[in-house]
């Protein structure tokens, strides 16, 4: 938080915030718009939804009305947002956060009154399965919560951030690894016909961690030598099968690289590829093994957590379904927990890891059941199972919370989410950084880009070229790539395309110069010629044209339609032509909607458009 959505990504959220409002009676909404002092006009319901829309899509007009809003409200805003993956009553977790975070002296009845005065401003609204939400366009303007109660003191030693290029290099070597090895899979994770326990098996079974798709003895020879290293190795492996860019052989035996994937996967720059790798953790899932065999075992922060807890074990006696996609759906809920309340925390502050656990244990116990209930699965000491709804926080925290830890030092950590402090192995403190501070990028080799004759160009694969292979795109287009290079070739539509974008051929021959490899005379002769024998007209043979009863603002148009996304141009102050005739049908609707009155200019039978 806050939250920067897309053009198409902010439409989707006021379509949603729309529908949300939709149940509300009419002399709420009013109520609502005079709590905070808004005009509304008109008397039809759908009038006054637009105008709400107006004001509460509204990111600046919002953050101003927050303000004037109670610390305890504002506050409960932002922990309602985080607790978005609880079941049932949010009052008693929000009392329970309120008091562990901030301080806030208030009672479970006052909490009431909050969440009552929240809907009552239209700030919590509810949905179709009649849960409580907070509409998460708010997120635009929502600010993070400093929580003074669960500060800690900055430690000495903290472990050192995971930055961007960090994360690139391991990804980068792990992909190189694969592609030259084709490791073997572990025995345990080729899929077998029945690896679950039949219904005979009376007694508890216990949940060992899983070996993942990555061998000790491939980490190691890739320089993954250490626990840590290999879990990490084994974490990320994972995490480039489940994002597709490496699979399973066809027998099932051993990993490759996906010819396909990698190439998308080198066009993105470092942080694009972070992003993709955080996405894919948070929406994790497990792919199937080759042939339509079982899915294949994963390796995620429950293998950590296994590994690190004493004196208990994990087990379960669901013996009549498969276990592991039911437990790894509540992993997948529980993550999502974590990572909301983390993101509700102000960052670049250090938070105590005991104090963010305690609010964990207050608002939701059993962190492996959200929406099973009826699986039996959970902590076990020796043969008696542990309730987490009656354990006390010291046995809490050495089973469910050490999940909670090792999501922080393991995931989190590994893709630079948040940034640890621990004593003797254990953590004891965390911040979740705005920024990471990156050292200085180390130049690329001077064989990184290498011309070639007749126009011809070749880039090496490295992962800090990605911004050199945009340059590229400007004025080339590829013409072979294999593991180690790229090579292009300078293409008059490529360079078109930048033209039309503004970019002169100077500017072009600029930004090669400016990224330390200044194109060669011949080169940039070329681009000179190519735009001084561009056109000035263009011919099209298949447009529209759009005429509107009333004289049009574009900038209007544009500014709430999707004819921001379109090459569109007006003719006159009543005509506009549309390049793509084959949105005519959904834009003419569109504009309807709107309140316009557009009719398509027909030509006659035979002619062309």
């Amino acid at each position: 938080m806050p939250v920067t959505f897309t053009p198409e990504q902010r439409g989707d959220q006021i379509k949603m915030l729309g529908d949300l409002l939709q149940p509300v009676r009419l002399q709420d909404l009013r109520a609502a718009a005079r709590l905070w002092g808004w005009p509304l006009r008109g008397t039809a319901k759908s009038e006054l939804i637009e105008q709400m829309l107006g004001y509460l899509a509204d990111p600046g007009r919002m953050q101003a009305a927050f303000k004037t809003l109670p610390a305890a409200e504002q506050d409960s805003l932002i922990w309602l947002r985080a607790l978005r993956a609880m079941p049932g009553d949010r009052a008693r977790p929000l009392h329970a956060a309120l008091r562990l975070s901030g301080g806030h002296k208030v009672d479970e009845s006052a909490v009431a009154q909050i969440i009552a005065s929240l809907a009552e401003r239209c700030l919590l609204l509810t949905d179709r399965g009649l849960h409580t939400v907070v509409p998460e366009i708010f997120t635009e303007w929502l600010p993070e919560m400093s929580a003074p109660a669960l500060a800690a003191a900055d430690p000495r030693a903290p472990v050192p951030v995971v930055g961007v290029e960090v994360l690139s290099r391991h990804v980068d070597h792990l992909l190189a690894a694969i592609e030259d090895d084709r490791p073997p899979l572990p025995i345990a994770a080729q899929p077998k016909p029945n690896p679950y326990p039949t219904y005979g098996q009376r007694s508890a079974q216990e949940i060992a961690a899983r070996r993942g798709s990555l061998m000790p003895e491939s980490a190691a020879q890739w320089g993954y030598v250490t626990d840590e290293d290999y879990d990490r190795a084994r974490f990320l492996t994972w995490l480039l099968l489940t994002g597709g860019l490496c699979r399973v052989s066809e027998r099932g035996r051993f990993l490759e690289v996906t010819p396909t994937a990698f190439t998308a996967w080198q066009d993105l720059s470092p942080a694009s590829r972070k992003d993709r790798l955080i996405a894919w953790w948070q929406t994790q899932s497990t792919p199937a093994g080759p042939s339509q065999q079982p899915a294949l075992p994963i390796w995620n922060e429950l293998d950590l957590a296994l590994s690190r807890v004493r004196d208990h074990t994990l087990k379960h006696a669901a013996f009549w379904v498969p276990v592991e996609p039911l437990i790894e759906r509540e992993l997948s809920i529980m993550r999502s927990f974590i990572l909301d309340l983390l993101a509700a925390l102000q960052a670049d502050i250090w938070y105590s890891f005991e104090r963010f656990n305690q609010i964990v244990y207050r608002t939701h116990r059993d962190l492996l059941h959200w929406t099973s209930t009826g699986y039996a699965w959970g902590w076990h000491r020796g043969q008696s199972p542990l309730d987490p709804n009656q354990a006390g926080f010291e046995v809490w925290q050495a089973t469910y919370g050490v999940l909670v830890e090792s999501l922080l030092i393991g995931p989190a950590s590994w893709l630079g989410m948040v940034q640890t402090a621990l004593d003797r192995g254990r953590l004891v403190a965390f911040l979740r950084p705005s920024a990471i501070v990156e050292p200085p990028a180390e130049p690329l080799p001077a064989d990184a880009l290498l011309f070639g004759p007749g126009d011809t160009l070749q880039l090496r694969n490295l992962w800090q070229a990605s911004e050199l292979r945009s340059l590229l795109r400007r004025v080339a287009i590829e013409t072979a790539r294999d593991r180690t290079a790229t090579s292009y070739r300078l293409d008059p539509n490529a360079f078109r395309k930048s033209l039309q974008e503004g970019r002169s051929a100077a500017q072009v021959i600029g930004d090669f110069s400016a990224a330390a490899f200044p194109l060669p005379s011949s080169m940039q002769n070329t681009l000179r010629q190519w735009q001084a024998n561009a056109g000035r007209h263009q011919i099209y043979d298949d447009l529209a044209v759009i005429e509107f009863g009333d004289d049009f603002v574009l900038a209007e148009l544009q500014a709430s339609t999707s004819l921001a996304r379109t090459n569109v141009y007006p003719v006159s102050p009543r005509c506009l032509l549309v390049l793509q005739p084959q949105i005519i049908p959904s834009l003419l609707e569109e504009l309807r909607r709107k309140g316009y009155t557009p009719q398509m200019i027909e030509t006659p039978e035979g002619g062309t458009r």
